[in-house]
């Protein structure tokens, strides 16, 4: 396994509005209401991660109003984060046929998605990506597919970096944005008073700095 520590960003994008602070968010499909965040690419900066991803999954620019705080997390037993990219295959060695992709999560592990370990055999691990109703508590399973990757595209370890964004523009108090290429997110403002309710892990992340989000310029 990779001892890489995945680097991951999150940000709260926040603003006054007719007396009242707001905090942006968005939801889609059955993953909850969330806030925008993502994973670092190799020989990015942290801050141009974070703005690059603003602009992704909301279409606006933004610009750091500041640096919140970081936290590490390891994984423990049970789960791995992709390092890099690799395809699942049938087998433990790299001439074993790739399994067939699942019609909506495919084959293909790109770095930063979090899968579940089932076994590790000879520098390789068995893993499952799951996609989760996370409406329903507790979070229910949608699909999966499984197979083997070598270990080396494995890590237990995480580090997020959070930051306090505010966008260039005015926005419309709903919109959509299609991002990744596949989701279509439904943007809208909430009022910071009383806590939003996000998804699991967000909403602890989001308890952690609640207080400092009211310090808006």
């Amino acid at each position: 396994m990779s001892q890489e520590c995945v680097e991951k960003v999150t940000a709260f994008i926040t603003r006054e509005h007719r007396g009242r602070r707001e905090l942006l968010v968005f939801d889609h499909g059955l993953s909850g209401t969330q806030v925008p965040a993502g994973t670092v690419e190799y020989g990015e900066a942290l801050e141009a991660a974070v703005l690059r991803e603003v602009q992704e999954e909301t279409g606006y620019n933004g610009r750091i109003w500041r640096h919140l705080g970081q936290e590490t997390l390891d994984l423990g037993e049970a789960q791995r984060m992709m390092v890099k990219q690799a395809l699942l295959r049938q087998a433990p060695s790299a001439d074993a046929e790739v399994v067939a992709p699942e019609e909506i999560l495919g084959n293909a592990l790109r770095r930063g998605l979090t899968v579940r370990l089932e076994r590790q055999q000879e520098g390789w691990a068995y893993v499952y990506l799951e996609e989760f109703n996370l409406e329903v508590e507790p979070p229910r399973i949608i699909r999966s597919v499984g197979g083997w990757v070598p270990g080396d595209t494995l890590s237990r370890w995480v580090r997020r970096s959070f930051f306090q964004v505010q966008l260039y523009d005015e926005t419309p108090e709903r919109w959509e944005q299609f991002a990744e290429g596949q989701y279509t997110f439904h943007l809208y403002w909430q009022p910071l008073e009383p806590i939003p309710h996000l998804v699991a892990p967000q909403q602890a992340w989001l308890a952690r700095f609640y207080t400092h989000l009211f310090d808006i310029q």
